[in-house]
């Protein structure tokens, strides 16, 4: 402190700071510094990381501090929102938080006078509406039944092969409306795809009887059915999450987990060879799996 109380002797130093950084290349070290630790292995993760639970403390310090005002039970006008609720497998105040959402219990908790009838009679309401009735009860279990019901078609998708009830397909889609998109192959695939000559029915490919067209498409899930005018057309079925991607007629794009993605695996019944009487290679049994899946 008696140092830097001498007249002149802050200005100086600072002179010297400026000095150094007006000097040639002393700047451009420093950056280049900064940038090679960051760009050594694991800094950027450990930076995100500490963002990313610095953003998690402010939002549970914002939540507490919304809590501090009712140290028993939140009001109606103050319930938890999704946001609040995030770690709350972290943070006991949280925790509860969530109970409460879940469970109902803060939405009956007021700080009002239960012996009011007014307040009484607004909660026997409240109540009363939130009751099943038996016509809600038979409107889901109607609802689940025809969702679930083992009369329903359960459609695959030809490109990604993911067979699921929640999803929405688009049936009878012609394979003409698939041409030059991201599900067929282009001419140096369909040339790479013939020259394994027998072999490539191992692939999931469909070969169309039409014009040479290749695509990757599951062969066992395209089929032909006449149009309306009796002609017979080769149709498919595709997810929409497929189809959305492949009507962009982007062919750098492909649809998330399909054939053409990378994600085929063949089939070793469409192997042009036989064993003991049948057609392509065997089925393998536990242990033979056991044996060859990759150890992750």
């Amino acid at each position: 402190r008696d140092r830097r109380s001498q007249p002149g002797m802050m200005e100086s130093v600072a002179q010297g700071q400026r000095d150094r950084r007006s000097q040639p290349g002393v700047m451009e070290s420093v950056a280049q510094g900064q940038r090679d630790r960051r760009s050594q292995p694991g800094v950027k993760e450990g930076e995100a990381a500490r963002a990313q639970q610095k953003r998690q403390d402010k939002r549970r310090d914002e939540f507490e501090q919304r809590m501090r005002v009712n140290e028993t039970l939140p009001t109606a006008s103050a319930f938890p929102t999704p946001q609040d609720l995030a770690g709350f497998e972290q943070w006991p105040n949280i925790a509860v938080a969530a109970l409460w959402e879940s469970t109902g219990i803060a939405r009956y908790r007021r700080h009002e006078d239960i012996s009011d009838p007014d307040v009484r009679e607004s909660y026997v309401k409240e109540i009363d509406a939130a009751v099943v009735t038996d016509d809600i009860l038979q409107r889901c279990v109607s609802a689940y039944v025809d969702r679930t019901s083992n009369k329903r078609t359960l459609a695959s998708c030809a490109s990604c092969g993911i067979r699921d009830v929640d999803r929405e397909y688009r049936q009878d889609l012609p394979l003409s409306e698939l041409h030059d998109s991201c599900v067929e192959l282009t001419r140096v695939e369909r040339d790479a795809y013939f020259a394994f000559g027998a072999y490539r029915s191992c692939y999931s490919r469909y070969e169309s009887r039409h014009e040479g067209h290749v695509f990757y498409l599951h062969p066992d899930l395209v089929y032909v059915k006449p149009n309306e005018n009796a002609i017979d057309v080769e149709m498919t079925t595709l997810c929409l999450p497929c189809l959305n991607v492949i009507e962009k007629l982007e062919t750098d794009k492909k649809p998330a987990l399909s054939i053409a993605a990378g994600h085929d695996y063949g089939h070793p019944s469409r192997a042009p060879c036989t064993y003991d009487g049948y057609r392509g290679l065997p089925s393998l049994h536990l242990f033979e799996k056991m044996v060859l899946q990759r150890v992750v």
